[in-house]
């Protein structure tokens, strides 16, 4: 930044409602000649070939989803140099800064533990929420004021060595205040911020909240200079079962290269060292709808209605009647009044289709077809 720049940042926080003065533009005035002869580094890729180590970005999903899990996981990742992340190829290891606007920090801390296995993180720093709160000043990304010292934390950062390549910013509602979120307009300051944070080299993470829509909540100006946007969502099929956090993962924009594996179903489990890890359910999308319903009818506390396993399936109560009606048909399923249970052909059905999670029935050759 030149003196001369700097000090009209400092006349435009002393008097933020005044215009600021002219300039003249014609210096920055590029010929594409000129731009062609630059010499200029290559673009460097952060993860995969969707974030540049110089970009901004969002995850956006509905509450409790696990988005939150999600970009913690992925900063995990990327300070530890893990290699590879949801399939994805991590290009470099670098340190994470990670601004909470919501969580208490011990639970902050218990997800770190978890991620990690316990090991020590010096390259994941945290900008904690609860104790700002407790001063009565939480962050605001909105703010001039605020954004400065922002900025002024990220330098000092820098001059202990511990400079971020990556910024996860979680969550937009709870780190913005004093502004309609839907006014195109109140949302320039923060758009701006953010741009120039990726112009400072920085890779920016926004985690940010779905509409009634599914699409990201606000000013829809927010998203135009973005590189791109991972929506999460409810998953279909056998992850619907998995307890922990769970979702179907997609772009809806990129502006770089799509990755290979850019759409799939991702379940947070332990690992086989017993830390909390996420994985790609490379079989969601191919369990049937049959081996759902028997799923939800053996997998129930008690017998499940019809109304019950279409609300877990996620399909509407003609879809589920239609394939419960065809499963006791094929003699899988019993219904009387009380609801639907399984016989051991269908749990002959659910061990083929999950043999490590469903015992098979007494006698299962009765079941197999002689070839």
């Amino acid at each position: 930044m030149t003196e001369n720049s700097q000090l009209q940042e400092l006349l435009a926080q002393a008097m933020p409602n005044q215009a600021p003065p002219p300039r003249n533009l014609f210096p920055f005035v590029v010929s594409a000649t000129e731009l062609m002869k630059r010499d200029m580094p290559p673009k460097q890729m952060l993860l995969s070939t969707f974030m540049p180590r110089s970009s901004f970005g969002m995850v956006v999903a509905p509450r409790g989803i696990g988005k939150s899990w999600f970009s913690l996981a992925l900063g995990v990742a990327i300070s530890t140099g893990q290699g590879v992340f949801l399939g994805w190829k991590i290009h470099q290891q670098t340190r994470v800064l990670y601004v909470d606007g919501e969580m208490q920090t011990i639970d902050i801390r218990d997800r770190i533990k978890a991620l990690s296995g316990g090991q020590e993180l010096d390259s994941l720093d945290i900008l904690p929420s609860e104790e700002l709160y407790q001063e009565g000043r939480p962050v605001c990304l909105d703010d001039r004021t605020e954004q400065s010292q922002i900025e002024a934390m990220l330098n000092a950062l820098e001059a202990e060595g511990r400079r971020p390549g990556l910024i996860i910013l979680d969550n937009l509602s709870t780190l913005r205040r004093g502004v309609d979120e839907n006014s195109n307009t109140e949302t320039q300051s923060l758009v701006d911020f953010l741009v120039k944070l990726r112009h400072s080299t920085y890779a920016v993470l926004v985690v940010h909240h779905t509409n009634k829509a599914g699409k990201q909540r606000g000013a829809s100006i927010i998203e135009v200079p973005m590189d791109y946007v991972i929506e999460l969502k409810k998953p279909e099929g056998g992850a619907i079962f998995h307890q922990g956090a769970n979702f179907e993962l997609s772009f809806s924009k990129i502006r770089g290269r799509a990755p290979e594996n850019a759409n799939f179903v991702a379940v947070l489990d332990e690992d086989a060292d017993g830390k909390l890890a996420f994985s790609v359910d490379h079989a969601a999308f191919e369990v049937s709808d049959d081996i759902m319903v028997l799923r939800v009818v053996a997998e129930s506390q008690k017998i499940p209605t019809q109304r019950a396993i279409a609300a877990k399936v996620g399909c509407s109560a003609g879809k589920a009647n239609k394939v419960i009606q065809k499963l006791a048909k094929d003699g899988m399923i019993e219904k009387d009044a009380r609801g639907t249970r399984l016989t051991d052909y269908g749990r002959y059905a659910l061990h083929e289709a999950f043999p490590d999670r469903y015992d098979p029935p007494p006698n299962p050759e009765r079941f197999q077809i002689p070839f």
